[in-house]
């Protein structure tokens, strides 16, 4: 009996949402930004925060486990989040100083 269809099920069962998930994370995060929070949630945040630590993930799972590759892959949009969420911690430790 081939495996074949059992795995195609579990793709579509596992594949799709979280494809649709990183989808709609980089368009929320990325492209359609709140214009109420600070930029810098964005630019510290969601793009060096976030993708900074994915990527330094990323290294680091490559030269310990090649197997554990797919599975840092497919967390992109969790770490994204971690970014949007350290972004506005920080935020709200450092706020922006108005100018007198």
């Amino acid at each position: 009996m081939t495996r074949l269809p059992q795995l195609l099920l579990l793709l579509q069962l596992l594949l799709l949402p979280s494809a649709a998930f990183l989808a709609w994370t980089i368009w929320r995060l990325w492209f359609r930004r709140d214009q109420t929070l600070d930029p810098r949630v964005y630019t510290v945040g969601v793009q060096a925060f976030g993708v900074g630590s994915w990527l330094v993930a990323l290294v680091f799972i490559y030269f310990s486990q090649r197997e554990a590759i797919p599975v840092i892959v497919c967390l992109v949009p969790l770490w994204l989040w971690a970014g949007y969420f350290w972004g506005r911690l920080m935020m709200a430790i450092f706020p922006r100083r108005t100018q007198k």
